[in-house]
């Protein structure tokens, strides 16, 4: 099979902005191509650095017969809406005593703690720095 650059099609390509004491810049690679990455001092220079990389990174995997991982591609997974759960029995005596004080069912409440922490877990991710 033959490998080029344009091959990036499929391959996660990951940006990090790196610190001062790390010399500032940006830095890409690729996580499915251990030691594939590159550097810039923007995103941008970072990413086609990467570019350029790849096809040298291909080709030394290639001459040293290391396997090279395939694209991937996006599948949407489907969720049941169940999980079993096993948890302390002090935490499933409080839970289930807060649901009683709640007036609804166990499972009904640890929906509602779930969903109000993942709702504050979305909302921290997206916050600007």
């Amino acid at each position: 099979m033959s490998y080029n650059k344009t091959d990036f099609f499929g391959y996660s390509i990951r940006l990090i902005q790196l610190s001062e004491e790390d010399g500032g810049g940006w830095l890409a690679h690729v996580p499915e191509l251990k030691g594939c990455l590159a550097d810039g001092d923007t995103p941008d220079e970072a990413y086609a650095e990467l570019k350029e990389v790849l096809d040298f990174w291909l080709e030394v995997a290639k001459t040293e017969g290391k396997s090279i991982a395939k694209t991937a591609y996006h599948e949407e997974i489907e969720y049941s809406g169940r999980i079993g759960l096993r948890l302390p029995k002090n935490l499933h005596r409080i839970l289930s005593e807060q649901a009683e004080k709640e007036g609804v069912s166990l499972n009904q409440y640890m929906v509602s703690l779930l969903s109000y922490n993942a709702g504050r877990y979305e909302q921290s991710a997206h916050k600007e720095p």
